[in-house]
């Protein structure tokens, strides 16, 4: 999905469309017992119920990962029923620093385009925003402007040319191109390095034959 749009995998490790309704009893169906659940459908009807995940849990020797994206909000979720949740993302959810699931949610092109994000992960411009405020290039106030403005944009619209448009709006129009190029330097795709981390650790606690 989105959040490894585009990467390549080491061997021993096979990758799937986004989990809809019914994909995780495919997969362990198909003999499937290290599973990382990374980005799920959004469409009502099609999203990956909690009864099926409850199921792969108390599957004996099933062990189910979930970071980044819908995986860490269905990790807090079942961590009592042994869900393992991995990654920035999860820890945020984890311990109630994000509490909206729309936090995670992006547009994204078709499996022919290789699952290309075309919006902004909200979380992703909070940690870009934060980074950059660190490094003395946005004032507190300013950050927390930019996060107001964001959080009332649908998640279907959060792209760079909206962030833009409220750079410009609370931060004026002299200001706005040094913001922006700023933000494109730091920008910091957390879904994404979620994702990869969560790659790297099945490939060395489970290595291929």
């Amino acid at each position: 999905g989105p959040s490894l749009a585009g990467e390549s995998v080491p061997s021993g490790i096979e990758t799937f469309p986004p989990a809809t309704r019914g994909a995780l009893t495919v997969v362990l169906a198909a003999g499937y017992t290290r599973i990382g659940l990374v980005d799920g459908a959004l469409e009502v009807g099609e999203h990956l119920p909690l009864r099926e995940l409850r199921d792969a849990l108390a599957t004996p020797g099933v062990t189910v990962l979930r970071p980044a994206s819908m995986g860490a909000v269905r990790a807090v979720q079942l961590e009592s029923s042994g869900m393992q949740g991995h990654g920035h993302v999860f820890r945020l959810f984890r311990r109630g620093s994000l509490t909206d699931r729309e936090e995670v949610y992006v547009l994204h092109a078709p499996a022919a385009l290789r699952y290309r994000c075309l919006t902004l992960p909200l979380v992703n411009i909070r940690y870009t925003l934060r980074a950059m405020r660190l490094a003395s290039h946005l004032a507190r106030a300013d950050e927390q402007a930019l996060l107001r403005y964001m959080r009332d944009v649908p998640w279907f619209d959060r792209d760079r040319h909206c962030l833009s448009a409220a750079v410009y709006a609370t931060c004026g129009t002299s200001r706005c191109a040094r913001i922006m190029q700023t933000f494109d330097l730091m920008y910091r795709d957390i879904k994404h390095e979620d994702a990869m981390s969560l790659v790297s650790r099945l490939q060395s606690q489970y290595p291929g034959p």
